[in-house]
């Protein structure tokens, strides 16, 4: 991989670096199987860390999931423009990615992103109060034992798809003997190098 990305091929770049971004889905040991997402919320940067569920690299596109009653399921609608950042840190490897999002609720996106989630996963969307609600005690653990048939309705009702399109991808290589920089460019179609 090092060799790749030494290499003088800025399409052979990105092919690794979608390649990266495909292992990353089924893997949590993977680098970027965890990846930060930043969008404007009441005219502020916000930045989450968010799983990394599923990669279309034909189609350029990222997605996650997050509850419906999180702030950021409106903040997505009024302001689709996001802002990926993935490190792997055994590469040195940054990718800084702009992108904007579609939010899928309630459609069949949704419903096949559901029956490939994990139970311990569909247990997050059973916590009775929402992403971000202000609380007098600590927050209660996800319920351990197996959801009942309605609690599972109510959460799948919580569960939302978020899809990303790229716009852009501003890499970044760190290595001892130079660093390296290229953007690819997906709206104009084009490579090139930057000074790092």
């Amino acid at each position: 991989m090092q060799e790749t990305l030494m290499s003088n091929s800025l399409t052979e770049i990105e092919k690794l670096i979608w390649v990266l971004l495909q292992e990353a889905v089924p893997s949590y040991k993977a680098p970027f199987h965890y990846g930060v997402i930043a969008n404007i919320q009441d005219g502020r940067p916000e930045q989450r860390t968010v799983i990394l569920r599923k990669t279309i690299a034909e189609e350029k596109k990222l997605f996650f999931h997050t509850d419906l009653r999180s702030p950021k399921f409106l903040w997505l609608q009024n302001n689709p423009d996001v802002s990926w950042l993935f490190y792997n840190e055994p590469l040195k490897l940054q990718l800084r990615i702009n992108a904007v999002a579609t939010v899928h609720y309630n459609n069949e996106i949704t419903g096949l992103a559901w029956e490939l989630t994990s139970p311990n996963s569909r247990l997050t969307y059973t916590i009775n109060a929402a992403p971000g609600e202000r609380t007098d005690t600590p927050p209660s653990a996800a319920k351990e034992s197996a959801p009942t048939p309605e609690e599972l309705e109510t959460a799948r009702q919580n569960f939302v798809v978020v899809e990303t399109k790229i716009i852009n991808i501003d890499w970044v290589y760190l290595h001892h003997k130079g660093n390296r920089r290229g953007f690819i460019d997906y709206v104009n179609s084009e490579h090139y190098w930057m000074q790092p």
